[in-house]
């Protein structure tokens, strides 16, 4: 009876035995397997690390020193959204910018043209004007029918004149010079006119003006004669014909008529030019 429960057990533990064993050939079978896989995924990393580098970044640039892949790739990303951003900034702004450049483009064209314009009035001759003072006159004789009264007045009206007054009693043709004085700038280009207001009294046998230019060595300019009028008038002469030279002395010589207390009045003298700019 003792003898039979042993072999029962010694069977039992030998169908035990079969099994480990099976089991243990069917381990070290997965174990291989394992292993082979495990041999591929290290080639697998080996292949990975060769392609994108080490594990760790060893450059002194954006990625510090010994950050891994991972910490790398997210840092990357977010400079990556961040440049993304700015980008999408910068190309508004510089859509802004070519406009204001465009802009601005045509605002510098419109003043090239204002100065090329500017340039070109500054570079032309300018008209100028000068009134020759009344107050220097000088009064000449000719020698003879030359008694004369002569004195200064003005208009009472708005904006009236003033002049001179030649007038005399005798009831012959009575005359008297007055000149006036000009010196040309020292700027001057061209001459231009002369221009003088006059009044007369009468008919011009009664009282009349003769007016002349006459330039430093005595030569005639210009030349009006036998002026009569009963209302204030203008008289021009011109002179563009002179050569002007800066700093010459010119002559307005008026000469004034009168008798029987009929008057002559020479007004304003103006002396119209251009100076070189």
């Amino acid at each position: 009876s003792d003898i039979s429960a042993l072999q029962a057990e010694q069977t039992t533990q030998n169908t035990a035995i079969t099994n480990n064993t099976t089991a243990i050939n069917s381990n070290d079978s997965d174990i291989s397997v394992l292993q082979t896989e495990q041999t591929t995924q290290n080639t697998a990393i080996t292949n990975i690390q060769t392609d994108i580098g080490n594990l760790d970044f060893t450059g002194a640039n954006y990625l510090v020193f010994g950050s891994d892949l991972t910490a790398g790739l997210l840092k990357l990303d977010s400079q990556i959204k961040i440049n993304a951003d700015n980008i999408t900034t910068n190309s508004t702004n510089i859509a802004a910018n070519t406009t204001s450049i465009a802009s601005n483009a045509a605002q510098i064209a419109s003043n090239d043209t204002d100065i090329a314009a500017l340039e070109a009035s500054l570079s032309s001759p300018k008209p100028e004007t000068y009134l020759i003072p009344l107050g220097g006159a000088t009064i000449k004789e000719d020698g003879s029918n030359n008694i004369v009264n002569v004195f200064r007045s003005a208009d009472d009206t708005a904006f009236g004149h003033n002049f001179h007054t030649v007038t005399t009693s005798q009831s012959s043709l009575q005359d008297i010079n007055l000149d006036f004085g000009v010196k040309t700038p020292a700027d001057i280009k061209d001459l231009s006119t002369i221009t003088l207001s006059y009044k007369t009294d009468g008919t011009s046998s009664d009282s009349k003006i003769d007016i002349k230019v006459v330039d430093a060595s005595g030569t005639t300019i210009a030349t009006s004669t036998g002026l009569s009028a009963n209302s204030w008038s203008d008289v021009t002469l011109d002179i563009s014909g002179h050569t002007a030279t800066a700093g010459e002395l010119l002559t307005v010589e008026v000469t004034g008529y009168t008798k029987s207390g009929n008057s002559s009045y020479i007004g304003e003298i103006v002396f119209d030019y251009t100076e070189n700019k």
